[in-house]
């Protein structure tokens, strides 16, 4: 092993995409759970609730997807993930996979 790197000189390299939005229209929401500062807030989230957001995220997937499968690109890292072989990923499935 390389000093500082725990990874083995042998594994093949991988590559990531993590699509984000930059300007999401979803707002989530942090309120108090009580006047005692010693209590954690509750935080809700909300990411992808506004449909804009949600077909923007699907938009970003699929143009990772498309640049991580051209040639060039695939060739330099390692085979596809499950994902990747599991072709019943339709449109259909991403917006559950995303939430």
């Amino acid at each position: 092993m390389m000093s500082g790197l725990p990874i083995e000189p042998d594994t093949p390299p991988k590559l990531y995409a993590f699509p984000t939005l930059q300007r999401p229209r979803s707002r989530g929401k942090v309120t108090l759970r009580s006047a005692s500062p010693e209590d954690q807030p509750n935080i809700e989230l909300n990411y992808l609730a506004d449909p804009e957001d949600m077909r923007r995220m699907l938009d970003g997937m699929r143009l990772a997807w498309r640049i991580l499968h051209q040639p060039s690109v695939a060739a330099a890292w390692q085979a596809p993930t499950k994902g990747d072989r599991d072709r019943s990923l339709t449109r259909l499935r991403w917006p559950r996979i995303l939430r």
